[in-house]
């Protein structure tokens, strides 16, 4: 029930972080994957010429962006099973309400939304996954990323009506340890150990383990979940003291 291979996957931000965990994992346990991303980066080092991969270089913020990924995954493999909406943005500015910031973090909600409607109409019964935050359910002092993951929890357990059919869900990540480059790089160096003592485990946790939750999603063993934001965070959205 908790097999994936076989399965095409597509995973958008693929090249870094979580992202590549998600794809790196699938890929691992003998999915077809299908990765997009904005440069090659790394993930050339462990995905090329094979052919159970296939990297889509692309902005997903573009508005053909959405008919180009999944053309691509139909031309490579003849089917998508599955798309992980990873892919987004963070906003390093000090005013987290000026326009700047909206049009930074609000296709962190729409690139989704618009991926996931174009996925829809290649596969009616497939499974989406949307990699959404804590910061959708906690007081976290970025109210723009707040507000457009919450809108991602929102249009997931919508979506899960509109599409009966088929099998949507999110993930409310907490505060995972990637590479120096992934979202939470400077956040790990400054509120480390803040983090870990909020958290029930005691830790950060690890893209891997994102990746497992979203394995379990993909899988047949998540047959009779659907509309649902599942928590990926240690236990810090529930720890009270």
């Amino acid at each position: 029930m908790l097999s994936v291979k076989g399965k095409v996957v597509v995973v958008t931000g693929a090249n870094r972080g979580i992202g590549q965990a998600i794809a790196k994992t699938f890929w691992d346990h003998g999915a077809k994957v299908v990765c997009t991303l904005r440069q090659w980066d790394d993930a050339k080092l462990w995905m090329a010429d094979d052919e159970r991969s296939c990297i889509v270089e692309i902005d997903i913020t573009d508005p053909g962006a959405p008919d180009k990924i999944c053309e691509a995954a139909v031309d490579a493999f003849g089917r998508m099973d599955v798309l992980v909406n990873n892919a987004g943005r963070t906003y390093r500015g000090k005013d987290h309400f000026d326009e700047d910031a909206w049009s930074t973090l609000i296709p962190n909600l729409i690139a989704p939304a618009n991926i996931s409607n174009a996925f829809s109409k290649i596969n009616s019964s497939g499974v989406i996954i949307n990699i959404a935050s804590i910061a959708a359910f906690a007081g976290v002092p970025n109210p723009t990323y707040a507000a457009a993951k919450a809108g991602l929890v929102g249009l997931t357990r919508s979506m899960a009506q509109v599409y009966p059919e088929m099998r949507i869900n999110s993930l409310g990540v907490g505060y995972i340890h990637t590479d120096e480059r992934g979202m939470t790089a400077k956040s790990y160096e400054t509120r480390r150990d803040q983090v870990s003592e909020s958290t029930i485990l005691g830790r950060w946790g690890t893209g891997e383990e994102v990746a497992g939750a979203c394995m379990f999603l993909a899988s047949d063993a998540s047959s009779y979940i659907t509309g649902q934001c599942i928590m990926v965070d240690g236990g810090y959205s529930v720890k009270a003291v």
